[in-house]
């Protein structure tokens, strides 16, 4: 089974491709293909993702918008390429939060050769999720979001909008995904990979 998992960054999508690793399947880390891409691209080295967040910067800096697309860039590259190398083994592929905005011929492909899975989460953690980008950014690709208003602090424009970019990426998620995991199932303890499987039931649209 051939398994790519989508959401917000921070969702899970990390912890359970590890899981599925540890239970035989190939990961396909699109966050470490990224950091290396652009590691040669501009020659110097990106030790994690915070990383490569901290190169990219606010959206407000004057680098961000060139640096987003670069990320975005190398994103598309790095997918692309991974989804042409796929045979029968089984695979997770660990997308990332903004994989909804790469070319739709790469995310035809990405619904055409795998499951799709939308790890979702609730409005608390999507609150939580803006004070954690606050304190350490993560490579949060906006695409024109940020959108401050007049007598707004950054924080405050960055809230606003942080919360009105998640809307519009969860709408996103579910338009692409073949089956959405809700937060509540997808973080119990007890709920295994042989589980998770389970609540798949069948893999319309992917290959088995």
């Amino acid at each position: 089974m051939i398994i790519a998992l989508v959401g917000m960054s921070g969702v899970g999508k990390s912890t359970w491709a590890a899981r599925f690793h540890a239970a035989g399947y190939r990961h396909i880390d699109c966050d470490a293909l990224i950091a290396d891409e652009l590691a040669r691209c501009y020659q110097r080295p990106f030790a994690d993702l915070v990383a490569v967040g901290g190169w990219m910067g606010m959206p407000d800096a004057p680098q961000f918008a060139a640096r987003e697309q670069a990320y975005l860039t190398a994103e598309a590259r790095v997918l692309a390429s991974a989804l042409a190398a796929l045979d029968h083994q089984s695979t997770v592929i660990d997308c990332t939060g903004s994989v909804v905005y790469l070319p739709e011929s790469v995310l035809q492909a990405l619904r055409q050769r795998t499951t799709v899975v939308h790890l979702a989460e609730d409005a608390a953690s999507a609150h939580r999720r803006i004070a954690g980008y606050l304190a350490a950014p993560r490579p949060i690709v906006w695409a024109g979001a940020y959108q401050p208003q007049p007598g707004e602090t950054r924080d405050q424009a960055i809230a606003r909008c942080f919360a009105e970019l998640v809307l519009w990426r969860v709408a996103r998620y579910e338009a692409l995904c073949h089956h959405t995991i809700a937060e509540a199932a997808h973080r119990d303890p007890a709920c295994d990979v042989a589980g998770l499987l389970r609540q798949l039931g069948g893999t319309p649209g992917g290959p088995s």
